[in-house]
């Protein structure tokens, strides 16, 4: 606020700028001092060069009225030790000079001078340059930080995009490889998060008995704290399939995130295969499909809410077997719910899987379908796609 009078600035409890007044006549100093003063500043003097840098350094004053002619140390001379001095290389100097020739105007611009004046001063003229100096610095000060905020906040942007980063190759690093095969099954997939990281996760875990469950988990919200829930719930998970049947299993896992009060719930379809054979579990995602690329042999809805909403009675299982050819197709909502309703999978599943082919389809195929039903549009939510086939 430099650049406002010295009364506004008294009115709202600020300290008017402070004037250095610099000439080795004393009357001159006095006159511009009583000048300067009367235009509400605050004033300091010195009587020569040498003075006039150790006044600078020690009341840091707005501007400098500096005089041309000074034995010693000229005002030329004083200007350019100020702007060899990082702390005071762009405090303003107005230059007072007697002389009206351009070397010597050209000679105070060159030394660093703001502005000069040429004397006798004219009371008038001199309080408008002090003002437009003031203004003039303030306005340099105010580009200054805004420059400095923004490399400030550049530097915040580039760590941040980094750890994301960071985020996004840890979690895609805990993705299994996919496809997978199986004695009578296959297992593909892809996670499309929203972000550079998200809450959906597919897992596999292979079981003693050689049967596996592979497992789509889509927490609740997205981004970073998503992610690590969604991290967290997957190695509880592995741990509890290891050891119980399904259902049991994702009852522990309802029962270990309330206790854990995460405030997060966890949309789970989990499928535990032997052979060709599958149990089936759907809590809070959008109906399950088993059939063919084009039409479903049967949907399984949700039949239980989602782990970590509310305490679960049961956790209701279906069971079959997968007939040559068909395939199980688990999604999340951020696959259907941008083009209907949650459980309208019969728009979505076949325009995935009608286009990756026959056999198991690598990930990066599957991935590409899913970003193809967007059309290259910003993507609300993470979208994920679980697929399992019957080994040919």
């Amino acid at each position: 606020m430099s650049s406002t009078s010295p009364q506004l600035r008294a009115e709202v409890g600020l300290e008017p700028p402070t004037i250095l007044v610099v000439d080795d006549e004393e009357l001159n100093r006095e006159l511009y001092r009583r000048l300067v003063l009367r235009a509400g500043y605050n004033v300091c003097v010195a009587s020569d060069g040498e003075s006039a840098l150790e006044a600078v350094r020690r009341n840091a004053p707005d501007a400098i009225l500096l005089d041309f002619r000074m034995p010693r140390m000229d005002g030329p001379a004083v200007l350019r030790k100020l702007r060899a001095d990082a702390l005071h290389a762009d405090l303003p100097v107005i230059l007072l000079t007697a002389e009206s020739e351009s070397e010597r105007i050209a000679e105070a611009f060159d030394a660093g001078a703001d502005d000069y004046l040429l004397k006798p001063v004219d009371t008038r003229i001199l309080h408008a340059r002090i003002r437009s100096t003031l203004s003039s610095r303030e306005y340099a000060r105010r580009i200054r930080v805004a420059a400095e905020r923004e490399r400030s906040q550049e530097v915040l942007r580039n760590q941040l995009l980094a750890d994301l980063r960071e985020a996004r190759d840890v979690q895609r690093a805990q993705l299994p490889a996919l496809p997978r095969r199986f004695d009578g099954a296959w297992v593909s997939g892809a996670v499309e998060p929203c972000g550079h990281v998200g809450g959906d996760l597919i897992d596999v875990t292979e079981l003693s008995d050689g049967s596996f469950v592979a497992t789509l988990m889509d927490v609740a919200g997205h981004g970073t704290g998503a992610a690590l829930i969604a991290s967290a719930i997957r190695a509880q998970l592995r741990g509890l399939l290891a050891a119980h049947d399904l259902p049991e299993a994702i009852a522990m896992l309802d029962r270990w995130l309330l206790a854990e009060s995460a405030a997060r719930h966890v949309c789970i379809g989990a499928i535990k295969m032997r052979g060709r054979s599958f149990t089936m579990l759907n809590a809070g995602l959008p109906a399950i499909w088993v059939g063919g690329r084009e039409k479903p042999r049967m949907l399984v809805p949700s039949a239980s809410p989602p782990p970590g909403l509310f305490k679960a009675r049961k956790y209701e299982v279906t069971q079959g077997v997968l007939e040559p050819g068909e395939i199980i197709a688990v999604v999340s909502d951020g696959v259907t719910e941008p083009f209907g309703f949650i459980d309208e999978v019969d728009g979505v599943v076949p325009k995935i899987l009608g286009a990756i082919g026959d056999g198991a389809p690598h990930s990066g195929d599957v991935a590409s379908r899913i970003r193809a039903l967007f059309d290259g549009a910003e993507q609300p939510d993470d979208a994920t796609a679980l697929l399992i086939g019957a080994a040919s």
